[in-house]
């Protein structure tokens, strides 16, 4: 099975030609702003790629529009629950790279894991895959399961 997958360069021409990391705090603050002046917490979910929050992954997971890949062993999942809908892709299996390249990269894509590690190298690889809107969720499941109920 071969999935094309475009990638767009949403970059200003005039900056490096390295991808650098989004500025969360810029988006975070923004957030903020607009909850005090209209007294709603708003959650952007439209970021490119990057590092989102734990807010940001829960808004993403309501919308329905995003998948989410769960990176830790059966034990771990065991032990702690997932996110809700979440597909599991042991990091640690000897298959992993088989199945990693098999993920849907037109979808787009939330890593976890449990805390943040295994789930920032498999960002890197579905961007070197040039899979576009890959997402990795800042505090993993540690952070998860201490701000929402797991099933």
């Amino acid at each position: 099975m071969f999935c094309s997958v475009v990638l767009i360069n949403c970059t200003n021409p005039s900056t490096s030609s390295e991808a650098s990391e989004p500025d969360t705090s810029q988006v975070e603050n923004k957030d903020k702003s607009k909850q005090k002046a209209t007294g709603k917490s708003e959650i952007n979910t439209n970021l490119s790629s990057g590092t989102i929050t734990l807010e940001q992954a829960k808004a993403m997971l309501d919308s329905g529009n995003f998948q989410f890949i769960d990176l830790r062993t059966p034990e771990e999942i065991a032990e702690t629950g997932k996110v809700p809908g979440a597909k599991e892709l042991n990091m640690r299996d000897v298959e992993f790279k088989n199945n990693f390249q098999r993920l849907d990269g037109r979808t787009p894509i939330v890593f976890y894991c449990k805390s943040g590690g295994r789930s920032t190298r498999a960002m890197k690889m579905a961007t070197d895959l040039q899979f576009s809107r890959v997402y990795d969720m800042k505090d993993g499941m540690d952070g998860w399961s201490k701000k929402y109920a797991t099933n």
